[in-house]
């Protein structure tokens, strides 16, 4: 009876520490997933051209409504580096028009491209309602989003930005969806992560802007943000 005893206590410690090996941290999520676990930090997925906004018209809009700026549409691009990160992340606006004239700053009438960006997760709150965000800045630390000219005047967005991760939450799939909402005229609706600084705001002539966008993301691989 003894030794059956301890057997039983011996399976049961074994299976708990299984239990525990096996679990994801907590503290380390949210993160991006595939086939059950995290995503390497050497791994890379990446985003193929062609997704967009299907949704929502892209818009940069500052409260005192002296800006908007409004594109046709907007095409992503990128990868999935590791865990936490999309990197190489560029985004190219067509379309775009403010004061009623078109605004570029390539070769081609009305057409954007961002600066070299870097995407981040984190949780704008963990629940309940459980929301994760991802924060797009330039990549290289300068701040500087995208630079551009309407009617050869120079326009500049700096700093960063919250958008709402929608999809994929805790399943895979070959897609992904974010949502970059406001609250009020150029206001952002997210500004912060659950417990991290803020606010996270776009700027444009040292006054606050919002971006009001869906952005569409595609991926070579299916994948989830795992929360």
């Amino acid at each position: 009876m003894r030794m059956l005893r301890s057997f039983l206590v011996a399976a049961t410690m074994a299976t708990v520490l299984a239990g525990l090996v096996a679990a994801p941290s907590v503290a380390a999520l949210p993160e991006f997933w595939q086939k059950g676990a995290a995503i390497a930090g050497n791994k890379v997925i990446k985003i193929k051209a062609g997704a967009g906004s299907e949704e929502l018209v892209p818009e940069f809009l500052t409260p005192n409504g002296e800006l908007h700026l409004k594109c046709v549409s907007g095409t992503p691009s990128g990868e999935i580096e590791g865990p936490k990160q999309i990197k190489n992340l560029k985004y190219v606006y067509t379309g775009c028009v403010a004061f009623g004239v078109k605004c570029q700053n390539t070769a081609n009438a009305g057409e954007i491209v961002t600066k070299t960006l870097v995407g981040e997760l984190g949780y704008i709150q963990k629940g309940p309602p459980l929301q994760v965000g991802l924060l797009i800045k330039e990549a290289a630390g300068g701040g500087v989003v995208a630079e551009f000219e309407c009617l050869n005047c120079p326009f500049m967005i700096k700093k960063e930005v919250i958008g709402e991760v929608k999809e994929p939450i805790n399943e895979e799939a070959p897609v992904g969806k974010v949502s970059f909402e406001q609250s009020a005229l150029g206001v952002q609706k997210f500004t912060k992560f659950e417990g991290g600084a803020g606010p996270k705001e776009l700027e444009i002539f040292a006054e606050k802007a919002s971006l009001v966008d869906t952005m569409k993301l595609k991926f070579v691989e299916s994948v989830e943000v795992r929360a």
